[in-house]
């Protein structure tokens, strides 16, 4: 067993019982720190939690700080949650990357709205298929990403 990874696991042994209410983060790390446990690659909260309570099996670990990107280790602000739970806890902390924000946006707001008042002055019919696919030839997208955008799948914090 490497140096890192002993030091690694014996932090996370220690945060499974601290008592402390602060949040507690490996030194030199800037980022949610992983190491193997039992042969598999984890997030070093997942094995805290796993020291302290066991396998939580499918469920996600989630942290009560939203500091679990930053890689807060503190067994007391760890609960679990499913996937949706997981998803809604992304959106409240604000981590959710959303519009340009993503590196391979081919839209922007200003874009998104262009298409859905074309879209919708075209109407509801047989002609808004052709629409979709004119709008998506012109803007450089998809058909399905066009159709994602006038049914507010994606870009829904566009007005």
């Amino acid at each position: 067993m490497r140096l890192h990874r002993k030091y690694v696991l014996a932090a996370a042994e220690q945060a499974s019982k601290t008592t402390t209410d602060e949040c507690i983060f490996l030194p030199n790390y800037t980022t949610r720190p992983t190491t193997s446990f039992k042969g598999e690659p984890m997030y070093v909260s997942r094995i805290v939690w796993i020291l302290a309570n066991g396998d939580p099996g499918d469920l996600h670990v989630l942290h009560t700080c939203h500091q679990g990107e930053e890689g807060c280790i503190n067994i007391r602000h760890l609960y679990l949650g499913d996937n949706n739970l997981n998803i809604a806890d992304k959106l409240e902390a604000g981590r959710q990357t959303k519009g340009t924000q993503c590196w391979n946006a081919v839209l922007d707001a200003d874009k998104v709205r262009v298409i859905r008042r074309e879209h919708y002055s075209a109407g509801h019919g047989r002609g808004c298929q052709t629409n979709v696919r004119e709008l998506a030839a012109r803007f450089g997208v998809s058909v399905s990403t066009i159709s994602d955008v006038v049914s507010r799948r994606s870009w829904r914090h566009v007005q």
